[in-house]
């Protein structure tokens, strides 16, 4: 498992912690492949939402011990709308009524995490490219105070073009982190994709993030997601 995945699965678990609009990663891109970690303009996080036009920000939700606050931001023709599901309300993305299907031809995706846990602390950015199929990983934490500082890209056969057209559809293409199996080069050392640490647990801490996306489609018109919030394990 990629480090980066580690830091969320302590917390996260098989929870979907943001929501049907974030799935169960945790788990967003504006920037481009170069992050400039250390700004610290968002309690520890190095970047900002990329929009905060037509919001959604669900109440707090609690499953047992952790509490999840998120928030949703769209700008173009992926929406989010807040959604009751259950006793509680989610984010969902949908297409505009204006649109029935979408071609993406590229996505631009940012990370961004910051833990701050009894077993794991740190900060994390992973900026993709979807049309080149690349990840690059910058990390600074430790875990289990073994420091981890990473700074390296993956690549994978690329996932576009593709075509979208509900929330199942839109999901499955936010949520890609490449497949290990797959993977066609790396600069990351082995250590990077070990997964001897992923029965680590966590009993208490925090998790921000931010999750930026630059979506373009067939035709040039550029669409913007983010997904931001904390999780707090009691």
């Amino acid at each position: 498992m990629k480090k980066s995945l580690i830091l969320t699965s302590l917390l996260v678990g098989a929870i979907s912690f943001s929501g049907c609009g974030s799935d169960n990663d945790g788990d967003g891109g504006g920037g481009g492949d170069n992050p400039t970690p250390g700004n610290n303009t968002n309690n520890g996080l190095s970047i900002s939402p990329i929009t905060n036009k037509n919001l959604c920000n669900p109440s707090k939700i609690t499953y047992a011990n952790i509490s999840i606050d998120s928030e949703f931001a769209t700008d173009g023709d992926i929406i989010v709308n807040c959604t009751e599901i259950g006793d509680n309300i989610f984010g969902v993305y949908q297409l505009s009524s204006t649109v029935q299907t979408l071609t993406v031809t590229n996505i631009k995706k940012e990370v961004n995490y910051d833990v701050d846990m009894d077993t794991a602390k740190g900060t994390n950015i992973d900026s993709y490219d979807y049309k080149a199929g690349t990840i690059h990983h910058v990390m600074n934490a430790t875990l289990e105070g073994k420091a981890m500082h990473y700074d390296c890209t993956d690549t994978y056969p690329s996932p576009l073009p593709t075509t979208i057209s509900d929330n199942s559809s839109i999901m499955e293409l936010l949520d890609w982190d490449g497949d290990d199996n797959n993977l066609i080069t790396s600069t990351c050392p082995e250590s990077y994709h070990d997964d001897t640490d992923d029965d680590t647990q966590v009993k208490k801490g925090t998790l921000k993030f931010i999750k930026n996306f630059t979506i373009t489609d067939s035709r040039g018109k550029k669409h913007l997601i983010s997904n931001s919030g904390e999780l707090i394990y009691k």
